[in-house]
C-alpha cells in the first residue's frame, strides 16, 4: 500500500435504539416508583406520614424536582390545600394558589376526575411555575386527582434542565 493512507468509515442510525432505551428507562423508573410506594403503603400507620413518604420517593427515586399532595377543599374558591411535599419548594406552594374551580387557572384534571399531564413547550410563564422551574426549557407537571369522596390531589413537577 506504500505511502497511501486509507480511511474506512461506517455509520449506523441508532436513533430508534436510543428512543427504545429511553422508553425502557422511563418504564423501569415508573415500576420502581410503584413498587416503593406500595411498600410504603403496606407499612403506613399514619396518612400524613404516608403522603410525605410518597412525595419523598417521587423526588429521590423518580427524578422529579418536586412532588406534592393536596386536598381539594369544598370552600368558596375551591382551593387545594397542600398536605405533604418533598423536593424544591422555595415558596411555590404558597404562591401557586391552586384551585379546582372552573377558572382560567383551575384544574381541569380535578373537575374531570382523571390524570392530566401538562408539558409546556416554552419557558414557564405562570409566576409559581417560574419559581419551581427557573430557566427550565420545558417545565412539566401532572395532576392526578383521586375520585370522591376523598377529593385528594397529587402533583409531581419536573423540568428538563
Amino acid at each position: 500500500m506504500g505511502n497511501k493512507k486509507y480511511i474506512l468509515a461506517s455509520h449506523r442510525d441508532i436513533t430508534e435504539r436510543k428512543h427504545a432505551e429511553n422508553e425502557l428507562r422511563n418504564i423501569n423508573r415508573a415500576l420502581r416508583l410503584t413498587s416503593l410506594c406500595n411498600q410504603e403503603m403496606v407499612r403506613a400507620t399514619d396518612e400524613s406520614a404516608l403522603l410525605q413518604a410518597i412525595c419523598k420517593i417521587a423526588v429521590e427515586h423518580g427524578g422529579y424536582r418536586m412532588a406534592w399532595v393536596g386536598f381539594a377543599e369544598q370552600d368558596e374558591t375551591k382551593s387545594v390545600r397542600p398536605a405533604a411535599h418533598a423536593g424544591f419548594d422555595d415558596g411555590y406552594l404558597d404562591a401557586a394558589n391552586i384551585t379546582w374551580a372552573d377558572a382560567k387557572r383551575g384544574s381541569r384534571a380535578h373537575r374531570q376526575g382523571h390524570p392530566a399531564p401538562a408539558r409546556r413547550r416554552g419557558p414557564a410563564t405562570f409566576p409559581p411555575n417560574r419559581i419551581l422551574n427557573p430557566g427550565a426549557r420545558r417545565p412539566s407537571s401532572v395532576a392526578m386527582p383521586r375520585p370522591s369522596p376523598c377529593r385528594c390531589w397529587a402533583k409531581a413537577a419536573a423540568s428538563e434542565r
